[in-house]
């Protein structure tokens, strides 16, 4: 877990710290014990938090979304403001490789939060089937964009297990998970999210190898 990894991390280099003799302000061992023992907790309160995000998005339909607060956004804009805000660990940020090109930018009609939820769910996902791949330093996860006349792509590729063809078919169903921390909500709300924005949001895979996400726009 991040969390803990990073408290682990930081308590470990304070006491090498201190074993060096640097100027580092004392901090008690019964702080330091409590610093361990906090981590944890607030590690399964991000999961209830995601939990019961995930709970609302449940209840959540097509009509619920007000359209009539979209405005025209810049892609390229929030998948950078989307990557800056994901909380990845330190190992995993070199396994993004996001092509931000200005030439292949494009304008949508859309809102922020929105998009963000939805690269946000398939950030996690790509990085839940990246770790279970165990390819390590070779997982990848691609995003790029490609601009046409009537419409518009951002793709989304990661290098994990990949989704099996009979799998396939189901994964943008409501309550359907094959992930541990899954409830089944994040593929089905970011359809009717892509749908709201009058786009849409296909999936192509090859077990053992990809999944890639195919998230069209309507060109402005």
């Amino acid at each position: 877990d991040s969390i803990t990894d990073n408290f682990t991390e930081l308590v470990h280099g304070y006491e090498l710290a201190k074993k060096a003799g640097l100027p580092v302000k004392p901090i008690y061992n019964k702080n330091l014990k409590l610093l361990e023992e906090v981590a944890p907790r607030i590690s399964r309160e991000a999961a209830s938090a995601n939990t019961i995000v995930d709970m609302l998005l449940m209840n959540i339909k097509e009509s619920d979304i007000e359209t009539k607060d979209f405005t025209e956004l810049s892609i390229v804009q929030c998948i950078n403001e989307a990557l800056n805000r994901y909380p990845f660990q330190v190992r995993q940020k070199p396994w993004v490789i996001w092509e931000n090109s200005k030439e292949n930018d494009f304008k949508f009609q859309g809102n922020s939060l929105l998009f963000e939820h939805i690269i946000f769910n398939l950030m996690k996902n790509a990085l839940y089937y990246i770790e279970a791949a165990n390819k390590g330093e070779e997982g990848k996860i691609y995003i790029r964009l490609e601009k046409g006349h009537n419409e518009n792509r951002l793709y989304f590729k990661d290098t994990g297990k990949g989704i099996p063809e009979d799998i396939l078919p189901k994964i943008f169903d409501n309550f359907f998970s094959k992930t541990t921390h899954g409830t089944g909500i994040g593929l089905s709300f970011c359809k009717i999210a892509m749908k709201q924005m009058n786009g849409s949001i296909k999936c192509q895979s090859k077990e053992g190898e990809f999944a890639e996400f195919v998230l069209t726009f309507p060109a402005i």
